[in-house]
């Protein structure tokens, strides 16, 4: 089995592609469907089931401190601050780079040969940091949202 990269990519309005690589200890993918659920008084919800279905990624892993400016491949590697405002609304403060309006993008797989494996459109759900004071690093959660197909 291959090993896997996480590269998160972005297409800015003018700017061309931003994109980080996420160091992932784990993935998790959960494919549900999304049904429309309608409550009616006094009896049962009803459901209108139209076939979609939606993806919901869950990524662990660790992010270095910021500025550390890592590479792999040419493609950054997301420290804390990159990872922040992939989720925010701000602007990177070391990349000098608008990164505004991630929370509608695109999320890349790619094995070590830079080859595609899977690709989904999501949309960030949350993220979690934390960091216990012996680690050299922030321990990470990200969830993501994809479309419904």
């Amino acid at each position: 089995m291959a090993d896997l990269a996480l590269k998160l990519s972005h297409a800015g309005g003018g700017s061309g592609t931003t994109a980080f690589m996420l160091q992932a200890n784990n993935i998790n993918f959960s494919h549900d469907r999304a049904p429309i659920m309608v409550p009616l008084a006094g009896t049962n919800p009803l459901f209108i089931d139209l076939g979609q279905w939606k993806v919901a990624i869950q990524i662990e892993g660790a992010a270095s401190f910021p500025g550390t400016n890592l590479t792999d491949g040419g493609v950054a590697i997301a420290d804390k601050d990159d990872l922040e405002t992939i989720v925010g609304n701000q602007d990177s403060i070391f990349s000098g780079t608008s990164v505004k309006k991630w929370f509608n993008e695109t999320i890349t797989l790619t094995d070590t040969t830079n080859s595609i494996v899977s690709t989904y459109e999501v949309k960030v759900a949350g993220l979690k940091m934390s960091r216990r004071e012996s680690q050299q690093f922030y321990s990470y959660t990200l969830s993501l949202v994809g479309k419904l197909n």
